[in-house]
């Protein structure tokens, strides 16, 4: 990462983080290939 200085808006108590797309994507895929998660009910 770069050096630097990071603005936030705000009062800085929103209790919600940004999320990388390319995490939830692997996230995703991940419980598509897990067993456990292609039970049908």
């Amino acid at each position: 990462m770069k050096k630097g200085v990071i603005i936030i808006p705000g009062s800085g108590k929103y209790r919600l983080q940004p999320i990388s797309v390319a995490d939830v994507a692997k996230i995703i895929l991940e419980a598509i290939n897990e067993k456990n998660f292609l039970k049908r009910f």
